[in-house]
């Protein structure tokens, strides 16, 4: 549970521990949170050191990304955005405060978006993993048929005007977010919106239709 110990997964895995599984492996694919924070578990144990000190060791530190951190509940933390979600009569309102910091690689996190262009900008340009893993992660994976299923291994990956795009996006009742990555060309946007109801993809696309003229 949250605050239980938002540094070790393993507190989270028994959220969801009895839950069956919805398709026999690579039968199907269906986008999981739970299996992020499966995941997250699995790193901390292949590390062999807690998940918090492999991010800031092999990610945080290196790129600089200081406002990284577990999205807690607010604790004398300055300068951090509120969150906003729509009613059922369309009414935005101040959504109360939630830690999500459960949840660890499915969306535990928060950062400035300064530092979310930081980590874009160090996939773009292999700052934190060797090709092979870059050519891994950005695989798009497939089902037993052999049916394409536009993600790779913790991101989407698709094609656009012949060009590899990398994206992915979160949510959260108060808070939506999207990167768009193009690595060949070695650019990309980052968005983060404190609402629920924000579509980010849209003012992702908007930017870059002004980029290109």
């Amino acid at each position: 549970e949250s605050g239980a110990d938002g540094n070790d997964p393993l507190f989270s895995i028994k959220r969801f521990a009895g839950s069956p599984l919805i398709y026999k492996p690579r039968e199907q694919y269906s986008y999981s949170s739970y299996a992020f924070v499966l995941l997250s578990a699995v790193i901390q144990r292949a590390g062999k050191e807690r998940l918090s000190d492999q991010i800031k060791n092999r990610i945080t530190q290196p790129l600089d990304m200081g406002s990284f951190q577990l999205d807690a509940e607010l604790d004398m933390q300055l300068n951090w955005a509120v969150g906003y979600k729509k009613n059922f009569v369309g009414a935005v309102a101040r959504v109360p405060e939630y830690a999500h910091d459960w949840k660890h690689g499915a969306g535990g996190y928060k950062s400035s978006i300064v530092d979310f262009a930081k980590w874009a900008e160090g996939l773009i340009n292999r700052k934190l993993c060797s090709e092979a893993s870059e050519k891994a992660m950005w695989k798009s994976q497939k089902t037993s048929n052999g049916k394409s299923t536009d993600a790779g291994l913790g991101f989407f990956i698709t094609t656009q005007n012949g060009t590899l795009k990398v994206s992915h996006g979160g949510s959260h009742s108060e808070a939506r977010s999207r990167m768009v990555l193009y690595p060949k060309a070695k650019h990309g946007i980052v968005v983060l919106c404190n609402c629920g109801h924000a579509d980010p993809a849209k003012i992702s696309t908007a930017i870059y239709r002004v980029l290109k003229k």
